[in-house]
């Protein structure tokens, strides 16, 4: 497959699994691969890195609508070992923190990532790299709404 064919269908993949899902929610499918767990949670505190003031800023991460914990807690340990603070998980957002949200979808052929810090959007879809490892296929892709 050549890189537009697969740039083309990593862009489907993303505007698809934008419907459906509450907005305000996090979310985390049932069948999502342990593997992918490390390698999203790297890269949205990466993303959050990014945007965002290690160090200075307090992010509260959203919980997952389905109950999950579990990746939740793989991200929030990441952002403390990046410098930031994280506020304490609850079902409202403590006043001056930065608004974390997820969607972890498994696939057939892959995961879709997306996130949201604030009115900050990004997503990445994730798939076997050519060595077998669970590997990003394609760019991550933000907006700010």
């Amino acid at each position: 497959m050549n890189k537009k064919t697969c740039s083309a269908l990593v862009s489907m993949f993303l505007l698809c699994s934008c419907s459906g899902i509450d907005p305000s929610a996090s979310y985390v499918s049932y069948n999502i691969d342990p593997h992918v767990v490390n390698v999203a949670s790297a890269d949205i505190t990466a993303f959050a890195a990014s945007i965002l003031p290690p160090g200075k800023a307090t992010i509260w991460v959203r919980p997952a609508q389905n109950g999950s914990r579990w990746f939740a807690e793989a991200i929030e340990a990441d952002l403390r070992r990046r410098g930031f603070a994280i506020a304490p998980s609850s079902g409202v957002r403590p006043y001056g923190a930065h608004e974390l949200r997820y969607l972890i979808d498994q696939g057939d052929i892959g995961t879709t990532v997306r996130v949201s810090i604030d009115q900050i959007r990004a997503g990445r879809f994730y798939g076997l790299g050519s060595s077998g490892a669970i590997a990003p296929i394609g760019p991550l892709t933000a907006l700010n709404l």
